[in-house]
């Protein structure tokens, strides 16, 4: 025989009480930030938003413009949130300005996402759907990567402007020189950095006009470039003192030093020295299986 039990008054509040607790939660989401989950797909020009409340129901749908004053508009109602993203282009000041908000951002390695962009179904929102899923059910999944800090990308910055200056230089040389060998001429060798004014004498007429232009853009590449080397050298000194310690190794320069320096940006992150050769790829790839170990060659590391 079933018995009956009757619940005292405050029971039932206790039970009320509750479940609303429960239903603010997982209605609408908004209500308990830290119980929502967002991706969010870059785009160029705009972004993809997907909002999924506890119960993993997306219960926003929207586009966002990639401009400070728009996303910190949409994203002011969901401090606390997890938001996943992509790294890319726009991925580091956006997850700078989302973490000022007051979101918990994920930054996901795309090239382990293949169940995002190996798909025949792909487009935008579910990019941004399928990120907020994995990010809701094992964070981890997304391998989530680092971005380093503002003044450590704007220093880093001037490294790879120097560095497409050398390499367009080096392009501009090897077109004038093959340019006069065509016509059955030969440039006298000299060092790249006095090239301009070592070859200026030497051009056919044949093709002076032509490459006269040429050898004065690499002209003005070179001062470019020492102006660079000069603007390193002052942030190694003042900025990064630390880089005389690595410029104490005989071949390691000013620019070898800042690069490493600015790669790791946060030593203390690993726990041994050995992870720095993990981190920056000096690793072999590895495949694993029952009594076969493959030890496989390097892949090229990635920018984070």
């Amino acid at each position: 025989m079933r018995r009956l039990v009757l619940a005292s008054r405050d029971t039932i509040t206790l039970i009320t009480n509750f479940t609303n607790a429960v239903k603010s939660c997982t209605s609408g989401g908004e209500p308990a930030m830290n119980n929502v989950t967002i991706g969010m797909d870059l785009g160029d020009k705009n972004s993809v938003v997907r909002v999924m409340n506890n119960a993993g129901v997306i219960v926003n749908n929207h586009t966002v413009d990639n401009t400070e004053k728009s996303i910190r508009t949409f994203f002011a109602k969901y401090k606390d949130a997890t938001v996943a993203l992509e790294a890319g282009t726009h991925s580091p000041w956006i997850s700078r300005l989302l973490i000022t908000i007051g979101c918990n951002v994920l930054v996901g390695n795309p090239r382990k996402l293949r169940v995002i962009w190996d798909s025949n179904d792909k487009c935008d929102g579910r990019d941004a759907e399928m990120l907020a899923r994995i990010a809701r059910f094992d964070p981890d999944l997304l391998y989530p990567v680092s971005h380093r800090g503002e003044a450590a990308q704007i220093d880093l910055e001037l490294l790879q402007a120097r560095d497409i200056l050398v390499k367009n230089r080096s392009n501009l040389i090897n077109h004038v020189r093959s340019s006069v060998k065509s016509l059955g001429c030969r440039l006298p060798s000299c060092s790249t950095e006095s090239f301009h004014r070592q070859v200026v004498d030497d051009l056919p007429d044949e093709i002076r006009g032509t490459l006269e232009p040429v050898v004065q853009i690499i002209g003005q590449i070179s001062t470019q470039i020492k102006e660079f080397d000069k603007q390193i050298e002052h942030i190694c000194t003042e900025q990064y003192p630390e880089t005389e310690l690595l410029r104490g190794i005989k071949g390691v320069g000013p620019l070898t030093a800042l690069a490493f320096i600015l790669t790791l940006e946060d030593p203390t992150r690993f726990d041994k020295s050995r992870q720095v050769g993990c981190f920056l790829g000096l690793t072999p790839r590895r495949d694993q299986s029952g009594e076969t170990d493959k030890q496989l060659r390097m892949l090229p590391p990635t920018r984070n």
